[in-house]
């Protein structure tokens, strides 16, 4: 019978990835059609090439804070790991987690995975580690979130951008709070009680991990208590990154000679990340709608937007591939290990 149900489960996410991808193509394909020859028009008009090149250096930098983000928290758990190693696995991360539906977190099994194989860090430090890291990530996201709203109560803009924005971080805070509350509190971490409430350990499959899971959120507490320094530090990286992101959208912006100012910079960066927690494999066809919705709005031309969001495609698919390079690498280099392995015996 849990058979059954697990073969059903399954059925059921491939059909909602296949629905939600095919609704991603069907809004893509509307805007190419609708504004795409206005977007192309003015790139191939507009563009300025010299500011292609600080946008490459700084979208390539990103990747460097995040490497540095993760390395600050491994060593609280005096672990180390080569910068270059983690860079390499944090772009194979991205795009893992660039086409499945959990933009923001589909690719931390396969980091964690590989910080086991090539590091010989064990699953449940590992696993601690990428989560305290996305922990300080969203942290961040949230200071950066709470600093944009406040700038936008005092300048011009629509009311029902600040409240979708309020509501986003209010969101964000209880998740936050909740999962801090619930490590430090005595008694079953944040992870436990989620899957307890949602009934997750009654599949033997599931019943077999309880207890790495409750070493995991241990392993997570002890970071909270003993390592605020590391935190503070990890928190400061992702302050270098949020300002790396300002002016990577200035810059490509310039790029393809468009003009912005502070507050329309603000809000297309706010757009920009939001989109990125809609669960459809690359935000597909809702990156492309909102900026064109918002560039309609912000500048009365929604092909600006559409050009926008097409050349930051152009750069997501370029790490993508590089990374999806990374993790055959790793693929191949597993497979090697383990026919010379059985050879070797």
């Amino acid at each position: 019978m849990q058979e059954i149900l697990k073969i059903d489960k399954m059925k059921k996410s491939k059909l909602n990835l296949v629905i939600s991808l095919l609704i991603g193509v069907g809004i893509f394909s509307f805007f190419v059609w609708y504004v795409g020859p206005d977007a192309l028009r003015q790139i191939y008009y507009n563009s300025q090439p010299i500011y292609f090149i600080p946008y490459a250096v700084i979208t390539t930098l990103l990747f460097f804070t995040q490497a540095w983000r993760l390395q600050i928290v491994l060593g609280a758990y005096k672990k180390s790991v080569g910068f270059w190693t983690l860079l390499r696995q944090g772009i194979a991360g991205f795009a893992l987690s660039y086409v499945t539906p959990a933009v923001r977190i589909g690719g931390e099994p396969l980091k964690i995975y590989m910080l086991n194989k090539e590091n010989k860090i064990d699953m449940k430090t590992g696993t601690s580690a990428v989560i305290m890291d996305k922990f300080i990530e969203f942290t961040g996201t949230l200071i950066y979130g709470i600093i944009s709203l406040t700038l936008l109560i005092f300048l011009d803009v629509p009311n029902f951008i600040r409240i979708m924005l309020g509501l986003a971080l209010l969101a964000g805070f209880l998740v936050l709070s909740s999962t801090y509350y619930w490590t430090l509190k005595k008694g079953p971490g944040p992870f436990t009680n989620l899957f307890e409430l949602l009934k997750i350990y009654r599949f033997p499959k599931f019943r077999k991990i309880k207890g790495a899971v409750a070493h995991v959120e241990k392993k997570m507490e002890d970071f909270f208590r003993k390592h605020k320094k590391e935190f503070f530090w990890g928190c400061a990286t992702y302050l270098v990154y949020g300002v790396l992101t300002v002016f990577e959208a200035k810059y490509l912006l310039l790029a393809i000679g468009i003009e912005t100012n502070l507050t329309e910079l603000l809000i297309i960066i706010v757009i920009w990340g939001a989109i990125n927690f809609v669960p459809v494999p690359a935000g597909l066809g809702f990156h492309e709608a909102s900026q064109t919705g918002l560039f309609a709005l912000l500048k009365g031309s929604g092909a600006l937007g559409f050009a926008f969001a097409l050349v930051t495609r152009i750069r997501q698919i370029f790490f993508t591939a590089l990374g999806f390079a990374f993790a055959s690498h790793f693929g191949g280099q597993q497979i090697s290990k383990r026919v010379l392995g059985k050879k070797g015996k």
